[in-house]
Order: C-alpha cells, then structure tokens, then sequence
C-alpha cells in the first residue's frame, strides 16, 4: 500500500479510479466505528442508539458537506463526559438534544466569522491535558462496567470473566499484530473485543456462568422493521431547556469543544493525507455544525472529526471523502438489519474498548514527554488535567489557559533581561521583545550594578521596547552620573527613546565619567 501511495502522490484521486479502495476502506472504518458508537453513547449516559444515529449522520451528512479527502466524522469519546455532565446539569437527554442542536448552529456562526482557526489559540499543552484528563474519566468510569461493579456487589464474577480478558486481549491484539497488516484492518481491536464478548457470554453460559439480563449488563437496542419505525424510536429534543439558567454554557462548552476537536482532528488528518491536501478549515465547521444539528434533532450525540477513525481510513487505503460515506451507509445498514445482533453485546466488552481509548489518551509516554518539554509545557497540561478531573472540563481548561498564560509572562518576565558581569564592565543583554512587565526586574538590576564600574546597554537583539523601559533607562542614564557608571547603549540607533539629548552630558563632579552617547537615537 505505501509503493501505491508514493507513486501516485503526484495524481489527483478520482471517483472511477478510486472506489474500490474507498469501498474497502469505507467497510473498515464501520467495523471500527460501530463499537465505538455504542461505546461513547455508554459513556455519555446516553441511550445507545444515539452513538449509532450519529455514526450514520457523521458518515453521511458530515461527508458530504466536507471538504476533507479523508477525514471521518462521529461521535467521539472526548465529548462523553461533556455529554453526561451536560445531560445531568440540564436535567435530562432530551434537553442534551437541544443543546447539541444549538451548539451545531454556533458552529454555523464560528464558520461565518471565518473563525476556523480558533484552535491556535488553545496552547498544545492545555489540549493535550484536557484530553488526558478526559482518558482519565473515561477509565474511572467504565472501570465498574468492565467487572459489572453495582452498589450492591463490588463485582459480578461473569461480568468481569467477560470485561477483563476482553481488556487483556485489545492490548495484546494491538501489541502484537502490525497496525497495517491486513489482519488488522479486517479485524480492528475494537471490533475483536466485541465478537469475544458476544462469544464469551455464550461459552460462560455453557458453563453456568450467566450474566443477568437486561440494559444494566447489556446493549439494549430497539427493534424496529422499517425507517418510520426507527424514526419514532428516537429520543426528541426537549425545547423548555432554554431556559435553565446554565444552558448557555452548557452550549458553548458544547460547540467550542467539539470545534477544537475537529479542528485539531482535520489538520492532524491532512499530515497523513498521502495526497497531502489541504482542508478548509471553515467549510469543515459549516459541515459539523449542520452535522450536530441534524444529529440532535435525531435523537444523537455531538459530532466531530476523529483522528482514530481518521487514521484508520487512510491505513485501509482510502483516496477520497466516498470512504467515509460509505462508512456511514455500513453502519445505517447493520442497525437495520443486525440489531438482534447488537444487544448480544455485552457492556463489559464495550467498557473494555472506552479503556483503552483512555489509556492511550493518558500514556505515561505522553506524560514523560511533557515532564521533558519542560516546566512552561508541563504545568498547564498537568493544571489542566487535574482541574478535568477533579472539578469540571471547561473550568480545567479555562484553568489551564491560565497557567499556560502566567508561564508566558513569567518566561518573559525572567527571559527579557539578561546581566553578563565582566571583569571591565557590566553588560545588559535586552530580549527581542521587552515590555512594560520586565520593567520592575530592569529597575532592580539597574540598582544593584557596582558603583564606578561601566555598563552597556545592548539592545542589538530587541526588536521591541516598551516605551515605559525606555523612560527607566533614560531615568537610569541621569542617575548614573552621580553614581560614576559610564553608560554605554548599543543599537538604540534607529529607536525614537527617550534617552537622551543632543548635546553630550558631562558630569561636574570629579572621577564621573561621561556617559556615551554615540549610539544612541537623539
């Protein structure tokens, strides 16, 4: 697959050359996607066939008003502890259902303020912390469905006889099979954790082993033989939502956070785009937004694009958007004709699944790296994370931006200003940019330098000073007169600063040298 890549990088995809690769691709991406539909409605507290909706509703309105080449859209396990903190803050999921649909119609309007660069303002490290604080959740929470935890046992032993091999067996599926293999296309972790769970439940049962039916162990879909049927089993939007007093924010976590996932999403897709095309940015939150209306009006959850399935659609050789339709298409056909089939699965199998998403979205590797990035990278991702965990998302975020703020002006504050003291002299060393917050540390150097000992003034790097550091030099360059420094400035030439006179200042006292104007703007 990556000669066939290589050489026809230099060709546009068409429809005709390229379906039969979409076509694979397509079917690969629905055996990954179906578990994980089912899975992130399991998170959301939602109904589970609200994964489902919005598995078909990303694969086939998304895609079709996209304008990524390989991108894929659903529900996507980010969003689920937003979707069940929303749902609990409003009161229900129907009122979730409103909110999803006034978040898509934001994103409508992030798309009209050309607003598709929103993400650049979120620091990398603030992101990757919300994401690992949302791992982090998603393992707490699913840990009691793995094992069939309840308030009245701490386990259920054929629960747990299902969850944790199905746990054990995705990491070692992963470990051991080779990502691009065609093995692992055909049969994805995900997908293979899920046919163990339905084949475990069966051979446990055979032992004597049963688990306890019902939605509390198990999918529990509705069964339907037609559209209209389907279409009245659907939750609906409850519209009194409105007004509780918190549902414009829960709208705006909603629609920020699902824009920033996607953003982050298609420009991580378009590296691994083997065409290397390009995205717009704005048409892609036009799509999501019309995309999450649609979904909330059908009774699912909110959509963006995910890099997993992203991912797993360019590694199964897809070349154009028809993949991530006929995606959807897969998983419209298989709740029509298979949902006998999906409430055989066991919510263990899935808890298993949501784990590993957690896991890898909380990897010690991950942490590692951001412990070396150093102390600005890894005190807003771990501010971040805790505050994810331990309080609310959009409070940990917000937390978060805070830090990665404070370590800006800190790195400012302390990297403007750098003292080289010299047998001769002392030289001050000014940074490309320095503003009125490295004026108070200026101030102090400029006290503590030794009396009778000359000091220059380099600002050969500065591109920037702020005026009120101007004006402390040039308080600075009167004092040192009576203090016997020679002051010397370098490359203050081309700055208007108010740093000196025309005429050339002289002490009258004796042993005070001058100071040295000759470079410095007059």
């Amino acid at each position: 697959m990556n000669k066939m890549v290589g050489l026809e990088n230099s060709h546009s995809p068409t429809f005709s050359n390229s379906l039969k690769f979409d076509l694979l691709a397509g079917v690969v991406v629905a055996l990954i996607a179906i578990p994980l539909c089912l899975g992130i409605a399991l998170a959301s507290g939602a109904p589970i066939i609200s994964g489902i909706v919005a598995g078909i509703i990303g694969g086939i309105v998304v895609t079709t008003l996209s304008g990524s080449s390989i991108a894929v859209s659903g529900p996507a396990a980010g969003l689920a502890v937003v979707c069940l903190n929303t749902a609990v803050t409003l009161g229900s999921f129907e009122a979730l259902l409103t909110a999803i649909i006034i978040a898509g119609a934001v994103q409508l309007l992030f798309a009209a303020l050309k607003l598709g660069g929103i993400a650049e303002f979120v620091p990398n490290s603030v992101i990757k912390g919300m994401l690992a604080g949302i791992g982090c959740l998603l393992i707490i929470k699913q840990a009691p469905y793995l094992i069939g935890a309840s308030t009245e046992h701490s386990y259920n032993l054929s629960v747990a006889m299902v969850g944790v091999p199905a746990l054990v067996l995705i990491f070692v599926w992963e470990k051991f099979v080779p990502k691009k293999s065609l093995l692992q296309l055909l049969m994805p972790a995900p997908l293979l954790a899920v046919l163990f769970g339905v084949g475990a439940v069966f051979g446990l049962s055979k032992m004597g082993y049963e688990l306890p039916t019902g939605g509390k162990y198990f999918v529990q879909l509705p069964l339907f033989g037609s559209v209209s049927e389907l279409l009245s089993a659907l939750p609906q939007p409850d519209w009194s939502a409105v007004s509780h007093p918190m549902f414009v924010q829960s709208v705006i976590v909603l629609a920020v956070i699902a824009s920033i996932e996607t953003l982050l999403s298609i420009e991580a897709g378009d590296k691994i785009d083997p065409y290397r095309r390009s995205t717009n940015t704005d048409r892609e939150l036009m799509a999501q937004g019309v995309g999450n209306i649609a979904s909330g009006f059908l009774g699912g959850l909110p959509i963006t694009a995910v890099i997993v399935r992203s991912s797993a659609n360019v590694y199964a050789g897809a070349r154009t958007r028809t993949s991530s339709f006929i995606h959807g298409c897969v998983i419209l056909t298989a709740l029509m004709v298979l949902p006998t089939l999906f409430n055989r699965i066991p919510l263990a199998a899935l808890a298993a699944v949501l784990m590993v998403v957690g896991w890898k979205l909380t990897s010690f590797k991950l942490l590692k790296t951001e412990w070396k990035e150093g102390q600005n990278e890894w005190v807003p991702f771990l501010a971040t994370l805790v505050g994810v965990v331990g309080i609310d998302l959009l409070i940990g975020v917000l937390i978060g931006v805070g830090f990665g703020i404070y370590s800006v002006i800190k790195t400012n504050f302390h990297g403007a200003i750098h003292t080289e003291k010299l047998a001769d002299k002392t030289i001050i060393h000014l940074a490309k940019d320095v503003s009125f917050l490295n004026k108070g540390e200026l101030k102090r150097v400029l006290q503590g330098l030794e009396n009778g000992k000359p000091v220059v003034i380099d600002a050969s790097k500065s591109r920037f000073i702020d005026h009120d550091v101007a004006e402390s030099l040039a308080e600075f360059r009167q004092q040192a007169q009576y203090r016997g420094i020679a002051v010397t400035f370098v490359d203050f030439e081309r700055r208007t600063l108010p740093l000196v006179s025309r005429k050339r200042h002289h002490s009258k006292k004796a042993g005070v040298a001058p100071t040295d104007d000759r470079r410095v703007a007059v």
